[in-house]
């Protein structure tokens, strides 16, 4: 371990090492920690400013979409590289929080697209209120209290619903199966083995073992 690792502390180096895949396994497209950084510091300053600045709306609007590119990317790039050779738990819990984070992004266009058009949507939106039309759209539950008026944001809504159907049509079966791989594994393994230990038994080799000790 490097001398950096050793100044990392405990729980940040932890969620490093879950969070980016080992050496020869797509490293250098998948680099969870540094993209929850590039998710969230522009939008901690932008909570800190009580001034106006001017398109500072519009430059939001369009790095959430960049963000929410890097996000699509990562899910795709990560099931590519490491589905069958990570741990599935693992697996399922980094693609979630990876999937948290394309439904901020979605709430985050919303919220900054009704800040340049207040009548994008039926009703005033604020952030928590992007956020949760995110969810309820993305999980197909449409509860119809809000919803998309102009064309663009019907668009963004539409666009959403698809990545949430190429999510859970594409990322969760591969958990699934890889789960499933792994259990026929195991008991062929434990067949072989088995039998393995029948053929010693057989020919008194663990006997042979047993008076030893």
């Amino acid at each position: 371990m490097s001398e950096k690792d050793d100044q990392t502390p405990d729980f940040l180096q932890s969620f490093i090492d879950s969070a980016t895949p080992p050496e020869g396994m797509g490293n250098r497209h998948f680099k969870l920690n540094w993209s929850i950084l590039l998710m969230f510091v522009p939008y901690v300053t932008y909570g800190l400013l009580f001034f106006e600045i001017p398109y500072l709306h519009v430059g939001l609007l369009i790095y959430s979409f960049i963000i929410l590119l890097i996000y699509i990317r990562l899910v795709s790039g990560f099931k590519e590289f490491m589905a069958y050779e990570s741990n599935p738990f693992d697996f399922v819990k980094v693609q979630f929080i990876n999937f948290l984070n394309i439904i901020t992004c979605f709430g985050l266009i919303y919220y900054f697209l009704h800040k340049l058009d207040s009548s994008s949507f039926s009703l005033p939106l604020d952030l928590f209120d992007g956020v949760y039309f995110s969810l309820v759209t993305v999980s197909t539950l449409g509860y119809g209290e809000i919803h998309p008026v102009s064309k663009f944001a019907k668009a963004i809504a539409m666009f959403e619903l698809l990545v949430g159907m190429w999510f859970f049509i594409s990322v969760i079966p591969v958990a699934v199966a890889d789960q499933a791989e792994r259990i026929r594994n195991f008991r062929a393994g434990r067949q072989k083995m088995a039998a393995a230990l029948k053929h010693a038994h057989e020919n008194g080799k663990l006997k042979k073992v047993d008076d030893d000790a």
